[in-house]
């Protein structure tokens, strides 16, 4: 089949985990027959990552259609849904006129918090693939405000593809038809970290990397370190990312503060490249109660790193205790703390499961994989 022409509209124009993803996705594809064209509802640091990879992108500002789920509907919350639907009906004309200008084929969504990309392919009866990357209520606290209209947008797509198992599960129930499960992927070369030799530093490192709110468990890996300070007064838990507007972020570092853990406990603000913490990097913490995927824990394998994870979400579908990482008790730090002492105290043990974790991450998680998987759909709906 000759070369497909694709445009993936993105939730963000920051480099959250779907972003990465579909920029990985998108690089892939190009070796795949497919010329992606990237619509993103505003500037951001993802330009950045387009433009090193010449992938061509247009700014369209359109809105997403969800609202958070810790407050109630109210009228200010009415008004801004509706003052967002009219922003987006007044997009259609720009954005047909580009896509069809670019000769595009297939409308490809990469998250559930918008429906637009949706609503252009229903208009220029366009193929629809939508990709699920996050559970909405349990990890980010946000639902769609009209569930009767995703349910049918949801319905009109050609394919729903999650990234998991567990996704898939969740929305074949809510839009009550069958999802494809395409597990995510990551370019190997990019992640993998050569000749590392854990627990080889002056410092036992942890890593936590990713959104600093609630779900993620930051709060427990602090915990975590301040019950093993005293046994392993050399470990350094860093906590990388940004932090949400809830303020989360901010009562940790109080946490952190008042009980003196400084010293055991580092802030980073958010990184474009990760690559020099997980070179250092000894233990990749995913605490997270309801990991989607775990897109950090396959980069915490392919690094070298033993992954300690959380026995919630994805990650038990990822890392299989003892041999591929390590699991805890989810929201238990007293449980991680255990578990982290055990990984410290068995090294050899622990360079074993690094090695299997490797190969496991190589052999299931390629983004080659994943993309021409997603080609096989795109040609099954052409």
């Amino acid at each position: 089949m000759d070369n497909i022409k694709v445009a993936f509209f993105a939730h963000a124009a920051n480099l959250t985990g779907s972003s990465r993803s579909m920029i990985d996705l998108t690089n892939a594809l190009k070796n795949n027959g497919v010329t992606p064209i990237v619509i993103l509802p505003s500037k951001g640091e993802i330009e950045k990552e387009l433009q090193r990879w010449n992938t061509k992108y247009y700014v369209v500002p359109f809105q997403q259609w969800v609202h958070g789920t810790r407050s109630k509907k109210t009228f200010k919350k009415r008004f801004h849904h509706v003052a967002k639907e009219c922003i987006n009906y007044s997009l259609y004309p720009k954005t047909i006129n580009i896509l069809k200008k670019e000769n595009v084929q297939i409308v490809h969504s990469n998250n559930l918090s918008f429906g637009f990309g949706a609503q252009i392919a229903s208009a220029m009866n366009l193929p629809h693939l939508w990709h699920m990357r996050d559970f909405m209520e349990e990890d980010h606290h946000i639902t769609f405000y009209d569930k009767k209209k995703a349910v049918k947008l949801l319905n009109e797509s050609k394919y729903l593809v999650a990234i998991s198992d567990i996704i898939a599960k969740k929305f074949s129930e809510f839009a009550g038809r069958s999802v494809e499960t395409i597990y995510n992927g990551v370019p190997i070369d990019l992640y993998k970290i050569g000749n590392k030799k854990i627990f080889s530093g002056e410092k036992i490192n942890l890593m936590i990397a990713g959104r600093i709110v609630d779900t993620k468990g930051q709060k427990e890996a602090i915990e975590a370190v301040e019950i093993l300070k005293d046994k392993y007064p050399n470990i350094l838990l860093k906590i990388i990312g940004e932090g949400t507007p809830d303020g989360f972020s901010d009562r940790l570092k109080e946490y952190v503060s008042e009980k003196k853990l400084s010293e055991w406990v580092e802030f980073v603000p958010f990184q474009s490249d990760m690559t020099p913490f997980r070179k250092e990097c000894d233990i990749q913490l995913v605490c997270s109660w309801n990991e989607a995927f775990g897109r950090v824990t396959v980069e915490g394998m392919l690094s070298g790193a033993v992954v300690v994870g959380a026995d919630a979400g994805c990650t038990p579908y990822l890392v299989k205790d003892g041999e591929t990482g390590f699991l805890y008790k989810c929201k238990d730090s007293k449980a991680l703390a255990e578990k982290l002492d055990y990984v410290i105290t068995h090294k050899e043990i622990a360079e074993k499961v690094t090695s299997a974790a490797f190969k496991y991450a190589v052999d299931k998680f390629d983004i080659v994989r994943v993309s021409e998987q997603v080609r096989k759909l795109y040609e099954k709906v052409i």
